[in-house]
C-alpha cells in the first residue's frame, strides 16, 4: 500500500468519525422509538445506467421516509471479516431484462 499523505489520512479519520457519529445518532434514535428502521433488499439490474436509476429513486424515497420517522438502510452481508457487514445496494447481472410494466385492468 502506498503512503497515504498527512492531509488525506486527517480526511479519512474525520469522514470516519462523522460516520460513526451518524450511526451514534440513528441507533439512539432507534432506541428512543422516535425512529424505526427499515431494510431494503438489494435490488437486482442488468447495467450500471440502471443501477444509478434504482439508486436514484432509493435516495429520494429513503428521505421521504426518514421524514415519516423510519430510517431506511440497505441489507448487510457478511464479509468473511468477523464482523464486519458490508451493505449491498445494487446487484448488476449484466443480464438484460425486460422491465416489468404493470398494466391498469381494461374497464368494461
Amino acid at each position: 500500500m502506498l503512503p497515504i499523505e498527512p492531509e488525506k489520512q486527517k480526511l479519512a479519520a474525520a469522514l470516519e468519525a462523522l460516520e460513526a457519529e451518524q450511526k451514534r445518532r440513528i441507533a439512539e434514535k432507534v432506541a428512543s422509538g422516535e425512529l424505526r428502521r427499515e431494510t431494503l433488499p438489494p435490488a437486482v439490474v442488468s447495467s450500471a445506467e440502471e443501477a444509478a436509476e434504482v439508486l436514484a429513486g432509493r435516495e429520494a424515497r429513503a428521505a421521504a421516509k426518514l421524514r415519516e420517522g423510519v430510517h431506511l438502510e440497505p441489507m448487510a452481508f457478511p464479509s468473511g471479516d468477523g464482523d464486519n457487514s458490508e451493505p449491498i445496494t445494487v446487484i448488476v447481472t449484466g443480464v438484460p431484462r425486460r422491465r416489468l410494466t404493470y398494466r391498469q385492468p381494461h374497464e368494461a
